[in-house]
């Protein structure tokens, strides 16, 4: 397997690309996720093409292991701003040699969702999947809570209605845990869709937010490490912390998972 950290670090933060870059450098990571405003700042500062960022990336080594725009299908920019968003996310894919677009679909919990607006989402995922014509690049539903996509259920819902082989998922086992559900239920139900995983821990109450490294916290990823070296896993882990200073978080996680048998 390899690994990444996702850019939206930088987003928290306020941090330039170059600083997400510095970080995956001295943790000798693989790639780095990239928002995608991140890639339009670096553009418009270094007044350069795309195919001078994946030089850039290059020469430190790194790949790009994904793009990370914001969809919102129930949004006030309606679906041609998402097909915007997406037509442009998969420009980048293609130049930057990237086969995964993270895809959210609204910010509204599934429970609150009215027909229509399932509606909305569906068409939406198969207006933006219509848009691929390269067939080893794919949108990924990340698991999140807060959106539609916040159970395994709705997750196959939308992979059943959509019914797009360009349409698959973006495992972020914490998020289950945010809302107290099964994380493993989860991964069992969707493990045949997943091409990338995010991964965090954190110790998580209403009181406090505490960022740990992966074999600490509240969630246990022990089964599913394990069955990735099982099946010996080739895509990414993106590791998304926010805290300002990751470096630790990542290097611990990466040590507890490279222990594992």
């Amino acid at each position: 397997m390899k690994y990444s950290i996702c850019s939206t670090w930088g987003r928290k933060n306020n941090r330039p690309l170059e600083d997400v870059v510095q970080i995956a450098c001295e943790l000798k990571l693989d790639g780095i996720e990239i928002w995608d405003e991140h890639i339009h700042d670096y553009l418009r500062r270094h007044n350069c093409t795309i195919t001078e960022l994946k030089r850039y990336l290059d020469g430190n080594h790194l790949q790009c292991s994904g793009i990370a725009p914001y969809f919102d299908f129930l949004g006030n920019g309606g679906i041609e701003k998402n097909i915007e968003i997406a037509e442009r996310a998969i420009e980048y894919a293609k130049q930057m040699n990237c086969n995964m677009i993270r895809t959210f679909v609204a910010w509204k919990p599934s429970k609150d969702l009215t027909k229509k607006e399932w509606k909305l989402c569906v068409d939406g995922l198969r207006e933006i999947t219509n848009r691929i014509k390269d067939e080893k690049i794919y949108f990924a539903l990340e698991t999140h809570n807060n959106q539609p996509i916040d159970t395994a259920d709705n997750i196959l819902y939308l992979l059943k209605e959509v019914n797009s082989n360009q349409l698959k998922v973006l495992f972020d086992g914490f998020n289950y845990i945010v809302d107290q559900l099964d994380l493993m239920d989860a991964y069992k139900k969707l493990e045949e869709y997943i091409i990338h995983y995010h991964m965090k821990n954190y110790r998580w109450t209403e009181e406090e937010k505490i960022a740990l490294p992966l074999g600490e916290g509240d969630a246990d990823f022990t089964s599913i490490i394990q069955n990735l070296k099982k099946k010996s896993y080739q895509g990414f882990i993106s590791f998304e912390y926010f805290d300002l200073t990751p470096q630790k978080l990542i290097q611990k996680s990466i040590e507890w998972i490279e222990r594992m048998e």
